[in-house]
């Protein structure tokens, strides 16, 4: 049911809403899963949660935003800019706690699509901090 209903998604750059093997994935600002690189700004905060918003609603299927936006859709002061993120995860860590015990640590993988938007937040961000 779920599948179902993102099939009815348009992909905000081919303008397609294509179904059995293209779905568009929603942008990942306003939610918990921003990688830890990115800028707070686009997290979900506690008010977002308590109102039940479920972040930036744009849609973009995968290879749109790969190979597609640079053409025109995610130039930005004149260059192309990246909105396809991969975090491959890291192997299990092992470390004590303070009591003592060994608890262990992992990072799962995480993957992040941006829109137009949210990737000029980033652009900014970054130019900011360089």
């Amino acid at each position: 049911e779920f599948i179902k209903g993102l099939r009815n998604l348009k992909c905000v750059i081919c303008k397609s809403k294509n179904g059995r093997l293209r779905i568009p994935v929603q942008c990942t600002a306003g939610t918990d899963h921003v990688l830890d690189c990115f800028p707070d700004s686009l997290r979900a905060d506690e008010k977002d949660r308590k109102s039940g918003n479920q972040g930036c609603l744009h849609a973009i299927h995968v290879g749109c935003a790969r190979w597609k936006a640079r053409e025109k859709y995610a130039r930005y002061k004149g260059k192309a800019a990246r909105l396809c993120y991969y975090y491959p995860g890291q192997k299990a860590n092992f470390e004590e706690d303070w009591d003592g015990k060994t608890k262990i640590i992992t990072k799962d993988p995480k993957s992040n699509i941006f829109c137009r938007t949210h990737c000029h937040e980033i652009i900014n961000s970054q130019l900011m901090t360089s």
